[in-house]
């Protein structure tokens, strides 16, 4: 058995070419966002560490209807 969650958000969407920017240090796909009006970029690759710590995997998709999806999977040990 594996245990799976999936998240789905309403966003416009993440284009095709960012999506493996998505889980990595620092990486911020809104430009308008700065420091100074908050993120750092670090929640999706702080997330991708905890769970590939864990053995399990996490990917991130783009629907053609718009959002953004995350799986989690994680196997029991």
């Amino acid at each position: 058995g594996k245990l799976v969650w999936r998240f789905r958000d309403d966003s416009p969407g993440v284009r095709r070419n960012e999506i493996a920017k998505l889980g990595a240090a620092f990486a911020r796909l809104d430009p308008s966002r700065d420091r100074r009006t908050g993120g750092s970029g670090l929640g999706l690759a702080i997330v991708r560490g905890l769970v590939e710590a864990m053995g399990g995997s996490v990917t991130f998709a783009s629907p053609p209807s718009a959002g953004l999806e995350v799986h989690i999977t994680l196997s029991p040990s």
